[in-house]
């Protein structure tokens, strides 16, 4: 055999086997952890091109005459965190291809891969399986094939549809999700017709011509639901197809986030790419009059502000302008009445959970959020200057509105900057306003791929806490004139504390 392997082939093999597969092992959590923090194309081309290096290097060791045992497990060792950058990229690249519908059948057509490249890593190196022969082949033609699969990922991989002007596939909701649909207060709009928050009731109707019929909801839960004298009546949640023309948008005290610019943008690539798609209703509340009745056969007479799906409002009703297609003009929407501020946005969250082409609202808009929802617990106005006490129940009254376990919320940062007096927290909101556009000093990351803004985290205001609002108005003031980077600003922070 091949010195040093002659004699303790056996021994000094399975020490390469044992030092490939730790590594492969370990460096797989790293590797998956890493994979989410970049460009997947580049990563997977790094790491394929990486691995057809590593194993070409041990082949070398034939044509170079190499028998220091030390170089096969260091190339082994390469080769392990090579290819573990595989595994967790690809999953994640098929995920965001695939939807769950499909997933398990696309899933075992892929995996077809692994036994079939067994096959092709054994057939290929028995042709110089002979001890005469230059077994260094074996290792490096693997390589070139490898290496060139590494190029064709690099100049042909997509790692998202919406990449390419396709639309996402569509995800049903986690089992987690189904829980705080069930433990939320209101029942899925999207899939139920009933609603047992004790708050949404249609209000007392005085039109002569309505009566209020009691009907069970989950079984136990009775809620009124309007019936007019002679015309057919929508109930809560009823899902009717309505012109986009009669969806409008909700006021401040309602809007769960703004309409994001960006997002529309890439929901209407999606929409003009594949207008037919199987898409959630859009949640809409009917505008009535007091003591109005409302009546299916005049729906297309009201107008609906449009509790979920304000996004996929906005880029409708831009493409009828740009476009003829019909298919734009009008939409399914699930209509409800009567609901509090309260109830209104823990629908339209729950909307936002419930659709694949659904907003992930930004860390200064769940910051606005959670400002809106302290001054509605205590009853004040937002235009007050002054910050009203934060309740003990404000973290659970937040949690409960973005249907997630108060422990999930994110650190506290994003309270503490929720509570900044009105001209602070002005400030504050420029700050954000710049860095989603990449315009604050120091910024590396500039304007998002299609679709998403960059967000600026709450924790980089963590060492802002418990510092004296004067001085935190100040520090941001300096970055939003640009004086000051993010980094900067912290370390200020951190420097005052010391003091």
């Amino acid at each position: 055999g091949w010195p040093p392997f002659g004699d303790y082939a056996r021994t000094l093999l399975g020490s390469l086997d044992y030092s490939w597969l730790f590594t492969y092992a370990v460096a797989l959590y790293f590797s998956g952890w890493i994979g989410d923090r970049v460009n997947l194309r580049y990563f997977l081309t790094f790491g394929t091109i990486g691995s057809g290096v590593s194993a070409g290097l041990l082949g070398v060791a034939y044509f170079a005459d190499i028998h220091h045992f030390s170089y096969f497990v260091v190339f082994q060792i390469m080769g392990g965190i090579m290819q573990s950058t595989g595994w967790p990229s690809l999953l994640a690249v098929m995920t965001n291809w695939f939807g769950k519908q499909r997933r398990g059948f696309i899933l075992g057509l892929w995996t077809v891969n692994t036994p079939l490249g067994s096959i092709l890593g054994t057939v290929i190196p028995s042709f110089w399986a002979d001890a005469e022969s230059p077994w260094g082949w074996s290792f490096i033609l693997p390589a070139f094939i490898t290496i060139g699969y590494g190029i064709i990922i690099f100049l042909f991989l997509s790692t998202d549809p919406q990449h390419v002007g396709l639309p996402p596939p569509v995800h049903h909701l986690s089992g987690d999700k189904k829980e705080l649909f069930k433990s939320g207060g209101v029942t899925n709009p999207l899939t139920e017709a009933t609603n047992d928050i004790g708050e949404v009731t249609v209000e007392d109707l005085t039109d002569p011509d309505c009566k209020e019929l009691k009907t069970e909801a989950n079984g136990d839960t009775e809620i009124p639901k309007p019936q007019c004298k002679d015309q057919k009546s929508l109930s809560l949640s009823d899902t009717t197809i309505l012109p986009v023309s009669c969806l409008v948008e909700l006021p401040p005290s309602r809007l769960l986030s703004p309409v994001d610019e960006m997002f529309v943008e890439s929901l209407k690539v999606a929409m003009k790419a594949n207008p037919s798609a199987d898409v959630a209703p859009i949640v809409g509340l009917v505008v009535l009059e007091e003591g109005q009745c409302f009546q299916e056969s005049k729906k297309e007479s009201y107008q609906y502000e449009t509790l979920g799906g304000n996004n996929s409002r906005t880029a409708l009703q831009a493409l009828m302008k740009e476009d003829d297609n019909p298919i734009f003009r009008s939409r399914l929407v699930s209509v409800y009445q009567g609901l509090s501020d309260e109830a209104a946005l823990r629908l339209a969250a729950k909307h936002n959970l419930a659709t694949s082409l659904h907003h992930e609202m930004t860390t200064w808009e769940k910051v606005r959020m959670y400002r809106a929802l302290l001054f509605s617990l205590t009853g004040r106005a937002e235009d007050d200057s002054s910050v009203p006490e934060k309740p003990k129940k404000w973290r659970d009254y937040c949690a409960s509105i973005l249907m997630q376990p108060v422990r999930a919320l994110d650190d506290a940062c994003m309270f503490f900057l929720a509570g900044l007096p009105k001209e602070t927290f002005s400030v504050a909101e420029q700050v954000f306003d710049l860095y989603s556009m990449g315009e604050i000093k120091g910024q590396t990351a500039k304007r998002g791929s299609l679709g998403k803004k960059l967000d600026l985290k709450g924790s980089n205001f963590k060492h802002a806490r418990g510092l004296n609002v004067t001085v935190v108005h100040e520090l941001l003031c300096e970055v939003a004139a640009n004086e000051k980077s993010v980094a900067e600003m912290t370390a200020e922070c951190i420097k005052v504390k010391r003091l």
